[in-house]
């Protein structure tokens, strides 16, 4: 049964075009639910941008049930938000980690409750923390392609 562990960290839907706008996610585990226009399908599609927490340096998880390669708009985003030091002692490096499989087939319309599963576990392991880790174990609950298995995730965890 869907637990919605994440409410706290929501902090809103954004179209993707509009991610240039949006103010940074400033505390670990915080998150944006982006909707991008999918002009193939004449259709929408959900995914997240998830603030994770990863050792200090900054981190970014990209959830998208079609696994597809991550929008300018979103690269931008994440580009915007985080300041590096170049100086020896702050250096970092920005760690993102996102969903490269399709899970869900590409005429199906639920990538809304794979999105919405996938932050409830993410948020159910993580205790609102997510880490990098927790990002790649609950990604691995699906199968690499489009499969009854990931159906019957959603339906289970729904029901």
């Amino acid at each position: 049964m869907a637990t919605r562990p994440y409410i706290g960290h929501y902090k809103g839907l954004v179209l993707s075009h509009n991610m240039r706008k949006v103010p940074k996610l400033d505390i670990d585990g915080n998150f944006y639910v982006v909707l991008e226009k999918r002009e193939d399908l004449n259709s929408g599609h959900y995914m997240s941008v998830i603030k994770l927490k990863d050792n200090g340096s900054p981190g970014y998880g990209i959830f998208d049930s079609y696994g597809l390669p991550v929008s300018k708009d979103i690269s931008d985003f994440i580009s915007r938000v985080e300041y590096f030091e170049d100086d020896e002692d702050n250096n970092y490096t920005l760690s993102v980690i996102k969903t490269s499989n399709d899970f869900q087939d590409e005429k199906s319309n639920r990538c809304g409750a794979f999105m919405l599963y996938f932050l409830d576990h993410l948020y159910h392991i993580a205790r609102g923390r997510p880490t990098a880790k927790d990002f790649d174990k609950v990604s691995r609950k699906f199968t690499r392609n489009p499969s009854q298995h990931n159906i019957n995730l959603l339906i289970n965890h729904f029901s």
